[in-house]
């Protein structure tokens, strides 16, 4: 539930572990705190720093605005960290669940505690953008989003690589687990990164697996 201070708190179940919240009135508040939060940054032109999308499903998509991520405003409330295309239905349950906001090496200091001898693993970073899969709530079908949308053109791009034997065997995936599985998406007519690959390249690679 909310305080009546204006500070959203969820509320954990001491026997489940379960953290609950009542979203309908959550997300009222989120609204307005939002808009707050950019009238106190002084940040002229921002409508909101965050942004929800309504699905035809009453799913709901959360997404920092681009003035969170161009003007650094991460800090200003610690919902921005978990709005990187998060979905939730009307009861507040989590339906996909996407990474936590990361920062790069030295960025808003991070891992600059890490000492130098220090073991790391280091992979080969796609430069595509971030598709998420997950087995749609209502429906037997799975939920294909981005990090801002339910339709956009690059949600289409993704779905144009799930063949009927990669659905089949996502379905059956899904089956057996709930959670959420993202992937770097290579797709020849995405033009907003300058990177350019090889057709067999190109597709879906998997980058994460997350329960919900």
């Amino acid at each position: 539930k909310y305080a009546k201070d204006g500070v959203l708190k969820s509320y954990q179940d001491k026997g489940t572990g379960m953290q609950t919240f009542d979203w309908g009135d959550a997300r009222k508040l989120l609204d307005e705190r939002l808009i707050q939060l950019v009238s106190e940054s002084g940040k002229r032109g921002v409508e909101a720093s965050a942004k929800a999308s309504e699905s035809a499903d009453d799913l709901v998509l959360m997404k920092y605005s681009k003035a969170v991520f161009w003007n650094n405003l991460w800090n200003k409330h610690p919902f921005f960290f978990f709005f990187l295309g998060l979905v939730v239905d009307q009861a507040g349950g989590i339906v996909q669940h996407p990474f936590d906001k990361i920062f790069n090496y030295g960025e808003n200091g991070t891992a600059l505690d890490i000492s130098d001898d220090t073991t790391v693993e280091v992979v080969e970073k796609l430069n595509g953008f971030l598709g998420c899969i997950t087995k749609h709530p209502y429906k037997n079908d799975l939920l294909v989003t981005t990090t801002g949308s339910f339709d956009s053109p690059f949600v289409q791009y993704i779905q144009s690589f799930v063949t009927p034997e990669l659905k089949a065997k996502l379905m059956d995936h899904f089956a057996h687990t709930d959670e959420t599985l993202m992937f770097e998406v290579i797709h020849p007519e995405d033009n907003e990164h300058p990177v350019q690959y090889a057709p067999e390249e190109q597709g879906l690679w998997l980058i994460g697996a997350r329960a919900k």
